[in-house]
């Protein structure tokens, strides 16, 4: 599988397991997000690594580069209201 692919993946699995997480509020759903999550920054180097030799490429990544953190930045931000939001919810069974 290219570094491409590979990278698309862990951006395509941390947003699968941030939705099954927003939804279910199931733990289990993060697993995915939390392994993408470690994953992508050494999938992102590779990639840099690969193409270092060509400036446009370099250039589209360091711009890629600043989407993907905002995107992951934001990912992570709606899992943790996602947590507070079930830490406040007052139980149903009063």
């Amino acid at each position: 599988m290219s570094r491409s692919r590979i990278f698309s993946k862990n951006l395509f699995d941390a947003e699968t397991g941030q939705r099954g997480y927003l939804l279910t509020a199931r733990g289990g759903y993060l697993n995915p997000f939390k392994s993408a999550s470690a994953n992508i920054s050494h999938e992102f180097e590779q990639l840099l690594h690969l193409t270092r030799d060509n400036p446009v490429q370099v250039e589209t990544l360091s711009r890629l580069e600043v989407q993907m953190n905002r995107h992951f930045n934001l990912m992570a931000r709606t899992i943790d209201l996602k947590k507070r939001e079930m830490t406040q919810k007052p139980s149903a069974s009063c």
